[in-house]
């Protein structure tokens, strides 16, 4: 809106300048002498002011100021456009996206203006990035002779302004004249917009070094992430468990195979045993067989025999219970019974057989197999958990190289974005000041426009007969209608910069919190006084709007006749005084925004302007912005 309302107002100033400024030396023969020698000391250098207004472009200083942006001048801008041309994909998106909607609104106002037939100058002049055209290099190369001759243009009239600022007559002082003030008034006004064009480029290297940055916050925000899952999914405690269940399970194995080495010495030892009964048993039943070949005396027969006997079934019981077990030290329980039952016994040791201790030894086998094949598993386990950890740490380790150098680039980007921002808050303040002293000399110029018609209305009474030419000095209100039209213009160009620095301190605010907000720290709080600026800006419109008033009330008490008995009253060129308050409208409007009913009222009073404004002047090129502003408020605000 500050954009659209800036076109609105800029028309003021262009058409009144050249008739105002080429009107002045028709008052030159009217002072007396103190007055005409601080006139002779300001002419020249007012005149070279005056040829440099004419011919100062600010557009081509801005220019100018970009190509001196680049550090030593360092810039091959034949290469650079054609790199661009090469390489389209370097324009972020948002950037190609304003540009492409540049050229639609540019291409819809050449249709309107041909719709309302207007004279369009030019004829196809508008070509969109990538398409057949001019070169860009050609352009930047033909423009060079241009940009010196501009460069030079400036710092003569920079010499000519400082020179007429010191200019004095006896007691009189150039900041007390009419002319070097009105000037004075333009020129500061073009130099606030020179400096204000050198902010603008900041701003926009800075929101494509936030953009960047924002998108640099992204990505790492996106790799932090990764990190936090990276550490979430951390094997390492797994691993810890996995060593322990190792550790356990070979403790257990170690055991298992303890025990089995135990039982394979018991059962050979029960073997060893078997053995040596059995034979034991096997040399008693020999020795009963030849017993009986031998030719002993009964008794002394029946005693050896029992001997003999006695041993074998002492073995042979002792085999049996070797082999299938016993119950060791156990009592049998008397039977009652004559009938034959099996033996019961109470108390005792169960003493397991080689038998059981095979079978036992088989079972043993079996689990320590099991366990060996489930601590294989566990191991296998590990090894793959410890490849995911190495994995995992290379990959962290990637990840943290990869944050550092996006930190870093991070800081770079963002430190150069506050070092253009800084840049701009400079030319702002520059143009700021010039904007105000463009105002004091518009001011200066007012009262100096003042006294000069008192002072032809004086003389004019004190003369004998009629002078006409004092008569008309007497009652001109056109130099001081043209002097609060800058005062106006000076001070509306002050609330749209501060309204710009509040925009580009919003946007930089909500870039740093975004990347606070990925990154981690606290959200910055903004760094000019908002409120302040916002404050400040209200009350250059509210005395841009005064000054408005004035050149309406001035402008309407002008009639003018020609030496052909036609003439022109003032009253059908209020209008212009009529789009500059509206554009103060449109402008109060976006600086009241988060108030919509202030804004809405402000918006409504700009449309009751504009239509009075416009009103049977709808064919008029010179109102086309404010038709534009009119269709926009009936579509947004009606």
């Amino acid at each position: 809106m500050g954009g659209k309302a800036g076109g609105i107002f800029g028309v003021i100033v262009a058409l009144v300048l050249v008739a105002a400024l080429a009107a002045t030396p028709f008052y030159l023969g009217l002072l007396q002498s103190p007055e005409r020698a601080l006139d002779a000391r300001v002419e020249a250098d007012a005149e070279r002011v005056r040829r440099a207004v004419a011919t100062l472009d600010h557009e081509l200083a801005a220019l100018s100021a970009m190509y001196a942006s680049v550090p030593n001048g360092d810039f091959d801008r034949d290469a650079a456009y054609r790199f661009a041309a090469e390489h389209p994909g370097i324009f972020p998106k948002s950037f190609m996206t304003e540009i492409n909607k540049l050229v639609d609104y540019l291409e819809d106002f050449e249709a309107r203006d041909r719709q309302r037939g207007t004279t369009v100058i030019g004829k196809g002049t508008i070509n969109r990035i990538g398409g057949t055209g001019v070169k860009a290099e050609n352009v930047v190369r033909d423009v060079q002779p241009l940009l010196k001759g501009h460069e030079e243009i400036l710092r003569k009239a920079d010499a000519a302004i400082n020179t007429l600022r010191s200019a004095t007559a006896g007691d009189l002082s150039a900041a007390n004249h009419l002319d070097a003030n009105r000037v004075r008034a333009v020129y500061y006004l073009i130099k606030a917009r020179i400096e204000a064009d050198k902010a603008a480029f900041e701003h926009d290297q800075a929101a494509l070094l936030l953009a960047a940055a924002q998108d640099r916050a992204t990505a790492l925000g996106d790799m932090k992430s990764t990190l936090s899952s990276l550490d979430a999914t951390d094997p390492a405690p797994r691993i810890a468990d996995a060593e322990q269940v190792i550790a356990s399970t070979k403790s257990e194995l170690d055991r298992l195979r303890q025990m089995q080495q135990q039982l394979a010495g018991a059962i050979q030892a029960r073997e060893s045993e078997l053995e040596r009964l059995r034979n034991e048993a096997d040399f008693a039943r020999g020795e009963v067989e030849r017993l009986t070949q031998q030719n002993l005396p009964f008794d002394q027969f029946m005693r050896r025999y029992g001997e003999l006997s006695d041993t074998v079934r002492v073995a042979e019981a002792r085999v049996a219970a070797l082999q299938f077990g016993t119950l060791r030290d156990a009592a049998e329980i008397p039977q009652e019974t004559v009938d034959p039952v099996p033996p019961q016994y109470e108390g005792g040791t169960p003493e397991p057989g080689l038998e059981m201790l095979k079978f036992r030894a088989r079972q043993l086998d079996e689990h320590i197999a099991s366990v060996s094949g489930m601590l294989e598993l566990h191991e296998k386990q590990l090894s793959s958990l410890r490849e995911l950890e190495e994995k995992m740490a290379q990959e962290r380790s990637g990840i943290s190289e990869a944050l550092q150098t996006h930190a870093a680039e991070l800081k770079r980007v963002t430190d150069e974005a506050a070092e253009r921002l800084g840049k701009a808050t400079k030319c702002e303040d520059a143009a700021l000041k010039f904007l105000k002293d463009a105002s004091a000399a518009a001011r200066s110029g007012i009262g100096a426009a003042k006294k000069r018609a008192g002072d032809a209305a004086a003389a004019a009474r004190s003369g004998e007969k009629v002078d006409e030419r004092l008569q008309r000095v007497s009652q001109d209100v056109e130099a001081e209608a043209y002097l609060h039209t800058l005062a106006g213009q000076a001070l509306f160009e002050a609330a749209q910069l501060r309204f710009l620095r509040i925009q580009a301190e919003q946007n930089q605010v909500a870039a740093a919190a975004y990347i606070a907000r990925l990154i981690g720290g606290e959200s910055p709080a903004a760094t000019d006084d908002i409120e302040t600026l916002r404050t400040d800006a209200l009350n250059d419109l509210s005395e841009a709007q005064k000054a408005l008033d004035q050149v309406a009330t001035l402008v309407g008490r002008i009639n003018v006749r020609f030496a052909d008995n036609t003439s022109a009253s003032g009253k059908n060129y209020v209008w212009q005084a009529q789009i500059g308050k509206a554009a103060c409208h449109m402008l109060h409007s976006a600086l009241v925004a988060d108030d919509a009913d202030a804004s809405f009222a402000q918006q409504e009073m700009a449309y009751n302007t504009l239509k009075e404004a416009v009103e049977n002047r709808e064919q008029s090129p010179l109102l086309a912005p404010a038709l534009d502003a009119l269709v926009y408020l009936q579509k947004n605000v009606r």
